[in-house]
């Protein structure tokens, strides 16, 4: 679908969506290169906050949990007015036992 409409709402979508398909069959990495792709290729992204809260969970689940924490900080940051912003809150507390 990216190569058909590159510049389409539909492009961001398969991105996203592909990178989640991966991380269901537990295949980190391949859904991290999707969300890279997307986070590199379509800067502001309206998915861009799901993309960064999914690929946090990746590291989670992966127990990297520095980087995990990193990528939901980074999400905060770069997403102020995000409606994910209290999940990854909540994600960096519990990672880092405040919770």
């Amino acid at each position: 679908m990216i190569e058909i409409a590159p510049e389409s709402d539909l492009a961001e979508q398969s991105l996203l969506r592909s990178a989640q398909i991966n991380f269901t069959r537990k295949s980190h990495e391949a859904g991290r290169e999707f969300i890279t792709t997307l986070l590199t290729k379509y800067p502001d992204s309206i998915y861009g906050d799901r993309a960064m809260l999914d690929l946090g969970n990746s590291f989670t689940a992966e127990g990297k949990k520095d980087l995990a924490i990193q990528t939901f900080t980074d999400l905060l940051a770069k997403f102020p007015r995000s409606i994910l912003l209290n999940e990854a809150r909540e994600k960096i507390r519990k990672l880092r036992g405040d919770v």
